[in-house]
């Protein structure tokens, strides 16, 4: 799973890790890769099913969560 790491030289766009020493730069930003798109989220209540209920709402997705 990619995780955000650290930002460019300019501190633009976040640099993404996707392997050991691997890192890219995403040509949308972060927070618009799911802008205007719904989710919906069953088994949110904890552990997988939150995580991913949170990164898709940090996604710029509308999150509907069930548990």
């Amino acid at each position: 799973m990619a995780r955000q790491t650290a930002r460019g030289a300019a501190g633009g766009t976040p640099l993404v890790q996707i392997s050991r020493g691997t890192f890219l730069r995403p040509k949308v930003p972060p927070m618009e890769v799911l802008r205007g798109q719904t989710a919906l989220v069953s088994g949110a209540s904890r552990g997988i099913g939150l995580a991913i209920g949170v990164a898709l709402a940090e996604a710029g997705a509308s999150v509907a969560l069930n548990y």
